[in-house]
């Protein structure tokens, strides 16, 4: 005989069930957002110098200073550093790191000082490109890197294919007379 709690519980076992497998692949958040009571909120307009030119150029900020940590480990010691990008931007659906020029460190126009500079917000990110903008002189530039893929094999003509091919249908023949 079941008792008056017991279809309660099974319903309630079959949706935890259901919730575990179906979370793999469907999003949640909508039922966190609910139960968490998160109004969807208006993304924050960023103003100032910077986001006025960088809006005058096509570009619209979508987010300020942002803090990145990292962590390094060395011969198993840990390390803790960090980089700064001061604005993330769109143009056009695509993502662009934006970078203040700094007084006290300026960018010196060479292959070399560019990439040791401005490629570790390349890798960090894989933006479409990297915003430069020098205040001083009101200048907006755009840096994009491009390099060739590393780990792609040259593509070349399987011959070890071929060849065991042509000895297996040699061998087939020989066996069929």
């Amino acid at each position: 005989m079941s008792q008056s709690g017991d279809s309660i519980v099974l319903v309630l076992i079959i949706l935890l069930i259901l919730f575990l497998i179906l979370r793999k692949w469907v999003s949640f958040q909508f039922a966190k957002d609910i139960l968490l009571n998160k109004a969807q909120k208006e993304p924050k307009q960023i103003k100032g110098e910077v986001a006025d030119l960088l809006r005058e150029y096509g570009y619209e900020p979508i987010e300020g200073k942002k803090k990145i940590p990292i962590s390094i480990e060395l011969d198993k010691e840990p390390y803790e550093s960090r980089m700064f990008i001061d604005f993330l931007a769109m143009k056009e659906d695509l993502l662009y790191v934006v970078l203040v020029a700094k007084e006290r460190k300026p960018l010196r126009k060479t292959g070399a000082a560019i990439r040791d500079h401005l490629f570790p917000f390349f890798l960090l990110y894989r933006p479409a490109g990297i915003v430069y903008i020098d205040k001083a002189k009101n200048k907006v530039s755009l840096v994009q890197f491009s390099h060739p893929a590393l780990l792609e094999s040259q593509k070349k003509f399987p011959m070890g294919y071929v060849i065991t091919f042509l000895i297996g249908m040699i061998f087939m023949w020989i066996i069929q007379k």
